[in-house]
């Protein structure tokens, strides 16, 4: 069948015809638009009657919005219909949804069996919505009743021989964990560098050298580490020099490692440095006394190169470098933690969000007992964290989000900023939970399971109008939180105040530095306490003496007892005065103490004895004991000074040359021979 087209002008009038053979000859050209709109169509979509050549009386315009019409846009073409999958409302439902979520699970058994925390996916926690509560004003009556009172445990017990900053130090990098270092080091420097000298210079006395020169960089800090072993006056150091030379302390440095590196832990993505992290919470569970209050909170450890892991914190001291979870008693001292590695922490995921999970994972894994209570900012925080903690009898003290303050009988924050007055406060119950809102210069929100806002203290607040300090209400959560929330910064800072400065270009350099750093604050916390400890027993020990010496002199002349009295008050003092330098040393004495011991115990060189009469180590007195009976080179010799005999407290001119000490001839054998010593 043959077909005529009629080619008709503006006015409706036939200007000629065309058969249907020759009027393929006019057929326009497909547009770039059609042609993309035919792509997305099927084989069998209706197609667009292109416009002829010689016009049909219609704009353009109109033309291209009836094409436009007729082709279906990608969004209206038929796709596959994907089955859409329950919500979590209704996967909650019950029973008459399990049916069709069985055949999903049967597909995903698979997957899940690769998954590494089913276990932990098992123990996720209920969450409770805030409008599923019942709030109330109203303290119950039994608010707080939940968390028992905490019980103080005694402190850990410390080996009879550690006495020395040294051996507090030891407690936290033992012997154990430098052997262990010292043999992964040697196979990593012979597989990976080819190093023929591995297992002559990485040994446990090398690396122990290596830390001790590695710690002088905190608080004597050279532009260039090779400094040290210059021989201008001005930059060298002889204790350096005589410790260790500078090409052996650069391969310990270069080689140091801490795992087999041919066994690489893939849900781990911090597993080169894992040993480290276990060793401070191993050693935190031994060594570290728990409080009542303990803070969680995170710090950074500061790191500038690539890095995957790397974070960045605006407004932190230290804004770049790796996150690492901690849980700190409200004195400093470490009790566990983890560092951040995204959705591969080691952390159990027990769903309650983030924040949350950090606190109750941490809990559970240092075992925090009954009645202690955690302080935590708004990031850890949640009323769910309350319910499931007080189920474990713990408290908490934090600071809350307003966004997870919704459903609870409080006002806005905008309104409530708006109408209170600074120092006014509301507060909401839900059985063992207590919210307070509390205006200072903004609206405050914390939350707790053991505490309430009563009794109200008060606070100095300086008022704009009247140019006066004047005592502003402030709720007893808000006091405990302020009081008992840094304990994490405290760490932080005794780990920052003299830091290891030695870099290496290796990534995990900056956590092994800032292990030795957290170590050394732990060893010091621990010595300090323990030197009250023991100086207590001491001093009621003296003071029984002391009566019962009263008594014995009682029948005697009283100018001579007089006398004695008056010798023993000096004694005493002077007991006293060496007592409180033990108790309140100072962080920076206990590491120069804690290096001088170091070097002198393991570097090979102060051990020959060639070098001890060359250059003598000069101990401080506080570390006399610890070189007295080491079976030194202990030499007498004639001094220009005169001093006290440390035995019979009698002047004399000679001295030993290795404790540096005043000593006679006569007591030179007994100071030394720890049968004979009386003290």
């Amino acid at each position: 069948m043959n077909f005529i087209f009629l080619q008709l002008d503006d006015e409706g009038k036939v200007v000629s015809t065309i058969d249907d053979e020759t009027a393929v000859q006019f057929k326009a050209p497909r547009t770039r638009q059609a042609t993309a709109k035919e792509a997305v169509l099927s084989g069998d979509q209706p197609q667009v009657d292109e416009p002829q050549p010689g016009g049909s009386g219609v704009s353009s315009k109109r033309r291209r919005a009836s094409a436009a019409a007729a082709v279906p846009s990608a969004a209206q073409v038929d796709k596959p219909k994907r089955s859409r999958e329950p919500s979590q409302k209704r996967r909650k439902a019950g029973p008459l949804l399990q049916d069709d979520e069985e055949d999903d699970d049967e597909d995903n058994e698979e997957s899940e069996d690769d998954n590494d925390n089913i276990d932990e996916i098992a123990e996720k926690l209920g969450r409770t919505h805030n409008k599923n509560r019942t709030w109330s004003k109203q303290i119950p009556a039994n608010f707080g009743g939940q968390v028992p009172a905490f019980q103080p445990q005694p402190s850990p017990a410390v080996p009879p021989d550690c006495k020395t900053p040294l051996d507090y130090f030891k407690l936290f990098v033992d012997d154990r964990f430098v052997e262990n270092m010292a043999a992964h080091s040697q196979v990593y420097a012979v597989k990976k560098y080819n190093c023929p000298e591995a297992q002559k210079v990485l040994t446990p006395n090398m690396i122990r050298t290596s830390q001790a020169i590695m710690f002088m960089t905190g608080y004597l800090t050279p532009s260039n580490r090779a400094m040290y072993w210059e021989v201008r006056e001005d930059t060298g150091n002889s204790f350096v020099k005589k410790a260790m030379s500078r090409d052996t302390f650069k391969k310990v440095i270069r080689f140091t490692y801490f795992v087999d590196r041919d066994k690489p832990d893939e849900n781990d993505r911090f597993w080169k440095v894992r040993p480290l992290f276990d060793q401070l919470n191993e050693t935190a569970k031994k060594y570290v006394k728990p409080t009542e209050m303990v803070s969680v909170d995170e710090a950074m450890v500061k790191y500038f190169g690539p890095h995957p892991l790397k974070q960045y914190i605006r407004g932190k001291p230290t804004p770049f470098g790796y996150k690492v979870w901690v849980m700190a008693t409200s004195a400093g001292q470490l009790l566990a933690c983890q560092p951040y590695a995204g959705t591969k922490t080691m952390l159990p995921d027990y769903g309650l969000g983030m924040g949350p999970n950090v606190v109750y994972g941490l809990a559970k894994q240092f075992g925090l007992q009954p009645g202690t209570k955690a302080v935590c900012d708004n990031l850890f925080t949640s009323v769910d964290l309350c319910d499931h903690l007080g189920e474990m009898q713990i408290g908490v003290v934090g600071t809350i989000r307003q966004n997870r303050c919704h459903g609870m009988p409080l006002p806005s924050k905008k309104e409530f900023e708006k109408k209170a007055a600074r120092g006014d406060h509301n507060v909401a119950y839900s059985r063992e939970i207590c919210v307070v809102q509390w205006k200072d210069s903004k609206a405050v929100y914390l939350a707790s399971n053991c505490f309430s806002p009563e009794p109200l203290g008060a606070v100095s607040r300086y008022h704009k109008s009247e140019k006066v300090y004047k005592n502003v209400p402030i709720p007893r959560l808000v006091l405990l939180y302020n009081t008992h929330m840094g304990g994490v910064d405290l760490l932080d800072n005794g780990a920052k105040t003299y830091a290891i400065t030695t870099r290496v270009k290796k990534w995990y350099w900056a956590i092994y530095t800032w292990f030795l750093c957290v170590s050394m604050v732990q060893a010091w916390r621990l010595y300090r306490l323990h030197k009250r400890e023991q100086f207590m027993l001491d001093r009621d020990k003296e003071n029984t003496e002391q009566e019962a010496w009263e008594e014995s002199v009682v029948d005697q002349p009283k100018r001579v007892v007089e006398q004695q009295r008056e010798a023993r008050a000096q004694e005493k003092k002077v007991v006293e005065k060496e007592r409180k330098k033990l108790e309140d040393m100072p962080l920076l004495e206990f590491v120069r103490q804690t290096v001088e011991l170091m070097v002198v115990a393991h570097s090979h060189t102060f051990s020959n004895p060639p070098w001890q009469t060359q250059a003598k180590a000069r101990l401080a007195p506080m570390n006399l004991q610890a070189v007295r009976f080491d079976n030194g080179r202990h030499l007498i010799f004639k001094s220009d000074v005169h001093g006290v005999c440390k035995a019979c407290k009698k002047r004399t001119v000679y001295r030993c040359e290795r404790c540096e000490v005043a000593l006679h001839p006569d007591c030179f054998y007994g100071f030394h021979n720890r049968e004979e010593s009386s003290d």
